[in-house]
């Protein structure tokens, strides 16, 4: 009978168990159909295309009313500056050129756009600052009216349109455009020799973005360990963008001594790889040197900062934070770091 009562013991246990299990499965099986449902949905999200439903709110030139198409080309033109800015910030640095080359008032032709048609990317301006939004579909209750301009470049079309209350120019569609083939013909007798006119000037190809910048900065750096110490780094060197998003720069200088007497005038030099998840903003670590009369330390360095300006043909203008601390030092770096901050120049 004891027998009898164990092994139903252990039967029962077992069938608890497998139940049990099957639950755990299930609930596994429920949470990942709604996983796979939260990124189909998701990934549906992030590429509709934005809905612009008003214009004339962010323009990229204020009048008192709308503009003729004799008076665009002067405008575009008068704000040429900020319209380098826009393409390239909207990644088409190359169609500047042909773009300002060829507009002109009669190349423009009045058009109504109607709701529901996209847009690549429109420039406009936000305050001072050029903007660029992409991936746009016009979802106004009325059309409205604006200019088409076509502009021919590399074997393409590329349709710009271009609204009047707001002159914030959009492209459209590109176009490859076939290269038609000369038919073949009968070759007539040469005719008399003529002089050779001279060749026409070629256009200047656009210039590629400027990778190289000389740097400077000025800032403080605080040392804790008391007395209180505080530094004046004065630095300068170069930075180099690989692109978009990674950049190194290299800076030599030195840090007279503002107050306290933890340490003394120092002579320091820098390394540092810089990553640009957005345009204006950068995190980086590098190594450098900090050499006094006392001490030489070898440090390890932190930096972040943010550009104030993006100026394509003038001085930029940067703040960062930074922190540095010798290798040999990280128990200590409570004390014996050195943290603060500054303003840094690109030419």
């Amino acid at each position: 009978m004891l027998y009898l009562n164990q092994m139903l013991k252990l039967y029962v246990n077992g069938l608890t168990k497998n139940v049990i299990r099957g639950e755990i499965q299930m609930k596994k099986r429920f949470s990942l159909f709604v996983l796979v449902l939260c990124f189909v949905f998701g990934i549906n999200s992030v590429y509709a295309a934005q809905k612009l439903k008003q214009l004339g709110r962010n323009p990229f030139y204020k009048g008192s009313q709308t503009v003729a198409a004799e008076d665009v080309s002067s405008i575009i033109f008068e704000y040429a500056k900020d319209m380098k800015l826009g393409f390239s910030k909207a990644g088409a640095i190359a169609l500047y050129s042909p773009f300002m080359e060829q507009l002109k008032p009669g190349a423009l032709e009045e058009v109504s756009v109607q709701p529901g048609e996209t847009l690549m990317w429109m420039i406009y301006k936000k305050g001072k600052r050029i903007k660029v939004v992409n991936d746009i579909e016009w979802a106004g209750k009325k059309p409205f009216a604006a200019f088409r301009y076509v502009v021919q470049y590399n074997d393409s079309a590329y349709e710009f349109i271009i609204p009047k209350i707001c002159i914030n120019v959009s492209l459209k569609s590109i176009t490859v455009v076939p290269k038609q083939e000369a038919p073949v013909a009968v070759i007539p007798p040469p005719p008399a020799a003529k002089p050779t006119p001279a060749p026409e000037p070629v256009a200047a190809a656009p210039l590629p973005p400027k990778k190289g910048f000389f740097v400077g900065d000025v800032g403080v750096l605080r040392m804790d360990p008391p007395p209180e110490t505080f530094h004046l780094p004065l630095r300068a060197g170069y930075l180099y963008k690989f692109d978009d998003k990674l950049a190194v720069v290299g800076l030599i200088g030195g840090a007279p001594l503002l107050s306290g007497c933890g340490d003394r005038p120092a002579i320091l030099g820098d390394v540092i790889l810089a990553f640009y998840p957005v345009s204006r903003f950068f995190i980086g670590g590098g190594a450098g040197f900090w050499h006094t009369s006392q001490k030489t330390r070898g440090d390890a360095v932190l930096k972040t900062g943010f550009h104030l300006t993006e100026n394509i043909d003038a001085p930029n203008f940067v703040i960062y934070l930074e922190g540095r601390s010798a290798f040999d030092e990280f128990d200590t770096m409570s004390e014996d770091g050195r943290f603060g901050g500054g303003l840094q120049v690109h030419f």
